[in-house]
This record gives C-alpha cells, structure tokens and sequence, in this order.
C-alpha cells in the first residue's frame, strides 16, 4: 500500500472516529439532559397524584367520620329505631336523605348502607333506598370485624365486586358507628366508586396516546387509569415495582416505556405513571439524521484537503525511495536534486546524497580489506576444535571407566563434562544460585580428588537465597584463587568455606580459606591490581570477577577482600535482591 494511501485512510478513520466519538457524546449528553428534565416532570406528576388521593382519602374518610356521628344514622341503629319494610318511619326517612347528600358528596355511582350483627338495616344507591335485613358476604364480615375493633378510624378494602351486582367493581371504606357513650351500634358501609379518584389523574394531553396514568390497590388491581389498560400489562408493572423498583425501563408492544411509580402509606395503594420512551424526545431522529451527516460532510472535506498535502509530501519521498533503489541494485552514483533544503524531506535528501558519497569511499577503502579479514576469521574458526567434540568425547571415557568399574575416575570425568556443559551454555547470562553452586561443587570435586587430603571444603547456603540470580561463572574464579593461594603454593592443607545468606537485602557471598593470608602491602597491592583497567598484571581471575559485577550492577557493587598473615583470606561478594521464576 501506498504511503499516500495509508495517510488518506489514517486521516479518514481520525475525522470519522473523532465525528462519530463527539456526535455520539452531544446526542447521548442531549438525550440524556432531555429524559432527566422529564423524568424530573413525571416524578414531580406522580408526587402530586399521590398528594391529591391522601387529600382525597382523608376527605372521604372525614365525611364518613362526621356521617358515623350523625343522629340520623344512629338512630336508625338503636335497638328501638322505627324501621320498617316499606321504608314508613320518620327516622328512617331522615337517615335516607342524610345518606343520599352525603353519596351525592363522595361523588356519583356510590351506595351506602347501614349494617348491624352482619345484616344490613338500610340501603342507600343510585337505585334508590331500600330495607332490608340481608346476611353480609364472609369477606364484608371481615372487615366489619376490623372497622369495630378500630371504632377511632375508616377501614378500607380491597377493590371488589359490589354487593348489588357481580359486574360492577367498588372499593369498600367502613367505620364504626357509636352511640354518645361509645358503644358499638354498628357498621357505616360505604360502596365508593373508584373512578372518583379519576379526576387525580393528571396527565400531559400531548402525551396522551402513549402515556398511561393509574392507582392499583394492594392486591394489584386498578381503581382507575386515564384510559384503558390491560391487567396483563399492569400486572408486569406491579411485579417490578414491588420487588424494589420505583423507576424503571419496559417494553411493550416492542416499544421501551419509562414507568414512574410511588406508594402511598395511607392508603397502600401505588400510582404509576407510563410513557413511551419515543415521545420523551420526540426531535431526537431529526438531530441524528442531522449530526450523521454534518459528520459525513466534514469527513469529505478534510479527506479533500488531506489528499492535496499528501501529494506534496508523497512526491519528494517517492523520489527518494526510486533513488535509494538504485543505490540498493549497486548505483551509488545516483545523487538526487534538492530545490528545498529547508523542510524535513530536503535534509533528508540531502542527507542521502552526502550517505552515498560516503559509501562510495568506504567501498574503495575500506570494504575489500574487511572481506579479507573475515575470510581469514572464519577460516580460522574452521580450524579450531569444536567443544562439543571433547564433551562427547569425555562422555564416552567416562561409559569405558564405568564398564572397568574404575567408578571415582567415572565421577571426575562426571564433574568434568558438567564443567563443560556449563561453559558452553551460552543462552543465559545470569543463574540461579543454585546452579552456580552446582558448578563450583563439580569444580571443588575434581580439585579434591586432585589434592586430596590437602583440601577440604565447608558450604553453607541459606534456603532463602538458592533462587536469587547471579552473573554465570562468577563464584568459581575466587575459589579458584582461594585454592591455589591457599593449598598449592604453600603445599600445607586449607579448608574453604563457601557461605550465602541475606544481609541488609542484598545477596552475600563469601568465600573463605584458613590458608597463609597476606600481608598488608600484599593486600594493598592486590586491590590496586583490582582497579586496573586495562587488564594487566596478575590476579586475572579476581580482576575478571570484580569488573564483571561492576558492569553488571553498577560501581557501587565490588569485591571485598580482607587478609591476615597466617590465618587466611575472606572475600565477600554482594548482589541486589534479583530472584529468577
């Protein structure tokens, strides 16, 4: 792919991410403010419905109240009240029309009755008055039982079928009725329409198709909605709102609604408010129609611009590229014109002209001696011994000394090869401790069988330490040394002592013989012989360890020597916490 190319796609993909990343932010921040201002209106809706229903209910509950109070009504609940069949006596006259203002101030489609020891005494509906002495249904019992052990206040029921007719829902509301001592005379029934509480319902009438206001009992009926709605529907709202929820998301009809609810703790009724997510932003459509394409026109236009400068980019670079082909096929007299030397692509050029003068010289001068050079090099290689030859090789012996059963010389040649196998690992720079141990105990063992009884050894590793890593072959070189200072210059016996432990976070080494030791100025003389870089002069062995923990960790980590005459020589070297998985 073209460099013109990729830089017209890089710029594309820039804008149109950049477009699609601030529309979708402006549409969702719109969108969001807009749902939240709503959502805001709707609760503020829902809170004052249930305003209106406690004021409402206490209305109703403060007329029932005052009507349980009235001399009509107990008069015609005293045990000598005139009432008769036919509805002839004076006090029950007075009590039926006392009872009809009263249904007229509770609101159309109302009944009210009078009921005593589970019969009703009279009857009052938009049928008229009547007297009768009728058996109460169980679930009425029950409630009047509730409105007399509560004689101080209105009982209300669960919405339920009127006693007149099965085909005509009602909600029921008791209280007790009380002669002036306070006995019990009997039951004020009310039957209430619930659509009296319809004319709460407030609503937006541009939202009107799609908004559905309602109150459900506590038995998740509906006492009334703003307009028609199924129960199934209702019923999912209810079994959301009543596992926790008060404000939530549903579909219905593959449209998404948003549903306000709010209990009332008066009454134990819920007011829900419904509205179809689409009508809450209505405009939103038409401004992502909008946002799509203003993204897309500016995608257009910067494309536009991007191709023009990528075309006075690309030209010069395209240039260089033909030329540097030519220098690649072997030209390296191609020199390329440069009318702006100012600009990145003009250095650059300039650059490649003052490159090919240059590797026309060092072709001349220099290439054809290196040629030779490393001809000579890899000859040389060729001719050497290949280490993996003598390792097999060792293993072979050591197969012929176990078949002779010379098995201590088998286990030299062991400690041999691991020698070797060790040194011709070249993957790994830096070991575990424990693997460096490995090698100098296959090196001590090889020395011990050498040296015999004059050589003895002590190791002691702590636990902690065995996984710190260390630089490779960096221990074996100071026992080497501890060795040949110690036993074989001397002829007399020496004992090192090898120890690895933890000290104030670092790894320390030490390394210890009971050997000879030296003198001051021999030790002086040792650590100037240290801090030679050149590599001259002798202690080779410890110059190698201590240059290589210097470039491996830093100037601050070293060789610490300390040496008395007779008594023998410690060297200590310390390592940063390094631990290999």
């Amino acid at each position: 792919m073209k460099f013109r190319t990729k830089l017209l796609i890089i710029f594309i993909l820039a804008l149109v991410i950049q477009g699609v990343v601030i529309g979708y932010q402006f549409n969702d921040r719109a969108v969001s403010t807009v749902y939240q201002n709503k959502e805001k209106d709707v609760s503020a809706i829902v809170n004052l419905i249930d305003s209106n229903v406690n004021t409402k209910v206490m209305n109703i509950e403060q007329i029932l109240q005052n009507t349980s109070d009235s001399k009509s009504v107990r008069d015609v609940l005293e045990p000598e009240g005139d009432i008769e069949h036919d509805g002839g006596g004076t006090e029950t006259e007075e009590a039926v029309k006392y009872l009809e203002n009263i249904d007229g101030a509770l609101g159309s489609g109302n009944s009210l009755c009078l009921i005593k020891d589970n019969q009703i005494r009279l009857w009052v509906n938009k049928s008229g008055s009547s007297i009768q002495n009728l058996p109460l249904p169980k679930d009425m019992q029950d409630l009047c039982e509730k409105a007399l052990e509560r004689p101080d206040r209105v009982i209300w029921g669960d919405t339920a079928f009127s006693m007149e007719s099965d085909e005509v829902s009602v909600l029921p509301a008791l209280t007790a009725v009380s002669d002036s001592q306070g006995n019990s005379l009997g039951i004020l029934f009310a039957e209430l329409n619930p659509e009296i509480f319809s004319s709460l319902l407030i609503y937006n009438k541009n939202d009107f198709e799609n908004q559905y206001t309602f109150i459900m009992d506590k038995k998740g009926k509906v006492l009334c909605s703003n307009k028609g709605i199924d129960k199934e529907w209702a019923g999912r709202i209810m079994n959301i709102f009543d596992g926790g929820k008060r404000r939530f998301q549903m579909i219905r009809e593959n449209q998404k609604y948003y549903v306000c609810g709010q209990y009332n703790g008066l009454t134990g009724w819920s007011v829900f408010y419904t509205l179809a997510n689409r009508y809450i932003f209505p405009g939103v459509e038409d401004m992502q129609q909008f946002l799509v394409l203003m993204v897309i026109a500016c995608t257009a236009l910067a494309a536009l611009m991007v191709f023009i400068l990528s075309y006075t980019i690309t030209r010069p670079i395209n240039r260089l590229a033909a030329g540097m082909k030519k220098v690649q096929e072997g030209d390296f007299s191609v020199r390329l014109p440069n009318k702006n030397h100012r600009d990145d692509i003009g250095k650059l050029t300039d650059s490649f002209n003052f490159m090919t003068d240059k590797i026309e010289v060092l072709i001349k001068e220099v290439y054809q001696e290196k040629i030779a050079q490393k001809n000579a090099e890899m000859e040389a290689l060729q001719a050497q011994i290949n280490p993996h030859f003598l390792y097999n090789t060792l293993d072979s012996v050591n197969w012929m000394l176990i078949d002779k059963g010379d098995f201590e010389t088998s286990e030299v040649i062991v400690c041999l090869g691991n020698l070797m196998k060790y040194c011709l690992d070249k993957h790994n720079s830096m070991v575990p401790l424990e693997k460096e141990m490995d090698y100098v105990l296959s090196y001590l063992y090889i020395q011990k069988n050498r040296l015999e009884a004059r050589l003895a050894y002590e190791i002691n590793i702590d636990d902690n330490v065995k996984t710190w890593s260390v630089p490779k072959l960096i221990i074996q070189p100071v026992v080497e040394n501890a060795i040949i200072h110690g036993s074989e210059r001397t002829r007399q016996p020496v004992k090192v002592t090898i120890t690895a432990q933890e000290y104030e976070g670092l790894l320390a080494v030490t390394v210890e013989d009971d050997g000879m030791g030296m003198e001051p100025e021999e030790l002086k003389c040792l650590q100037r012989a240290l801090e030679d870089k050149d590599g001259t002069g002798s202690s080779i062995g410890l110059r190698n360890v201590e240059r290589r923990i210097r470039l491996h960790y830093g100037e601050e980590y070293r060789l610490f020597i300390d040496s008395v005459k007779g008594k023998g020589t410690r060297v200590v070297m310390r390592f940063p916490r390094n631990h290999l998985e």
